[in-house]
């Protein structure tokens, strides 16, 4: 196998391009795709050279087929997750029909199938209820499926948040602030530490494309959680193909479009109604959260050109109560007595008496400096200031994704994500106290792919793609 993969970072900016060319003896699980391989015998156990065997994606309609070869074994490379239906025929044989066989983003499954002797017009048609075995790697991950993407409740609903399913993961990073707009609307970690190590060491892929802010290893595209097919956590011994491996591989799947036309529009909405306030404020923290969009996908060429799009909005009023320390009205006067120590004068080395600086002493710009912060709200000398001030941020996303099948010369998709933010954190008090933060941030990541089986041993894949993190703060 011979891959090159070329990569350039930046903070602004990251730019990935990827062109992979596999001919190998044997070639299995891919970045993004699924593999499946068996084993077809005969009644008496033995193998079945020269059988045709045809896979159908229920969802596009689209078939792959390969014969076996002279020991028995078929394999079908580059498949697209999904449902798929594999039918076996060979003369003098029953014609075998395996429903419901479910392949899953980078993963390799095997299915062996077993043939009646009988007439090829008679049928054994065969439901499949058990995962199929994956024998044919070391690698060890869990998939986290669209059931399990679309019903676990999330604080959030961002995909990072599911990686906790993962065995051996833990959250562990950042939240969301003001340099990490893939984050947006998170109240706790989205990054992960896996099998102890940093989670800056993870590596995260979109449709098989760098995903990650390199600097500081933020995300750099959250899509929204209908937009994804399924994602894989790969904790262990990823193949070959996985680079830039430090704890985990995320590798995730856009949706694509299918035969029939789909839809959906959601809207989730939360407010403080239910919060309880902070026990120092005197009044609730305001909250606000809105956060809707749609998706839609079908045929642009039955049984041949799909695509598929989905567009998230999120507009968020993020209460929180502040408690500082200000000076008291007897200090900006000049008098600290109430500190309780000695203040001494810096020309003389002598103490002030009563610890009180006096008036023709102070300068008067730093007067009216001490004037622009707060008055104390609260009694005491320490953390005698508490306020309630809204980190207010909008952010809108969205996927374009095309996929083409082209016959005997493969196929090709292309998407297209992006994500821009606005996130503004007011400044307690004033900005002499706290300088705040905001940020404005656009970015996105593109892909164009085209993968052609040359035999069921050999693949030739070809994949480019920008991956951009552009922010201003």
């Amino acid at each position: 196998m011979r891959c090159i993969q070329i990569r350039r970072s930046a903070r602004a900016g990251a730019m990935a391009v990827f062109v992979c060319l596999c001919v190998a003896p044997e070639v299995f699980t891919q970045t993004t795709r699924a593999t499946l391989t068996g084993t077809v015998t005969d009644p008496n156990g033995a193998v079945v050279p020269g059988a045709t065997v045809n896979a159908t994606n229920v969802a596009t309609n689209i078939s792959s087929e390969t014969q076996t070869n002279q020991v028995g074994t078929y394999t079908f490379t580059a498949l697209p997750p999904g449902e798929y239906t594999v039918a076996v025929e060979l003369t003098g044989f029953k014609r075998n029909v395996q429903t419901g066989i479910i392949l899953r983003i980078a993963e390799t499954s095997r299915l062996d199938i077993p043939l009646e002797v009988g007439a090829l017009t008679e049928e054994v048609s065969v439901v499949s209820q058990a995962p199929l075995v994956r024998s044919t790697s070391s690698e060890q991950g869990q998939v986290i499926d669209y059931k399990q993407i679309q019903s676990l409740p999330l604080n959030g609903r961002l995909f990072q948040q599911l990686i906790t399913l993962t065995p051996g993961a833990i959250p562990a990073g950042f939240a969301d602030f003001a340099e990490n707009p893939a984050g947006a609307g998170a109240r706790s970690a989205v990054h992960h530490s896996v099998n102890g190590l940093p989670w800056s060491g993870n590596n995260y892929l979109l449709d098989g494309i760098a995903n990650n802010e390199p600097l500081n290893a933020f995300v750099n595209i959250t899509p929204p959680l209908e937009a994804l097919q399924e994602f894989k956590v790969q904790t262990n011994n990823p193949t070959a193909e996985f680079g830039v491996f430090g704890g985990a591989v995320v590798n995730l799947s856009i949706r694509s479009g299918t035969n029939q036309f789909n839809g959906s529009l959601f809207e989730y909405y939360r407010d403080d109604s239910l919060n309880a306030p902070n026990f120092f404020a005197a009044t609730k923290a305001p909250f606000n959260s809105h956060q809707f969009g749609g998706t839609f996908g079908g045929p642009m060429l039955r049984n041949k050109a799909f695509f598929f799009g989905d567009y998230q909005r999120l507009r968020q009023d993020q209460g929180r109560t502040v408690i500082a320390t200000v000076p008291t009205p007897e200090m900006r006067r000049g008098d600290l007595s109430a500190l309780g120590t000695p203040i001494f004068d810096p020309l003389s080395g002598q103490p002030f008496a009563g610890s009180v600086i006096p008036a023709n002493r102070i300068n008067p710009i730093t007067r009216q400096v001490a004037d622009i912060f707060p008055l104390p709200n609260r009694s005491g000398l320490v953390d005698n200031y508490i306020e309630n001030n809204v980190v207010a941020q909008k952010q809108n996303a969205f996927d374009i994704r095309s996929d083409v099948n082209l016959a005997r010369w493969g196929s090709m998709f292309g998407r297209y994500s992006r994500a821009d933010r606005n996130f503004v954190e007011p400044p307690t008090g004033n900005i002499f106290m706290a300088g705040g933060n905001r940020s404005e941030s656009g970015n996105y990541n593109f892909v164009l792919g085209h993968t052609f089986t040359l035999s069921s041993h050999q693949l030739n894949e070809f994949r480019i793609g920008i991956n951009k993190y552009d922010l201003a703060q």
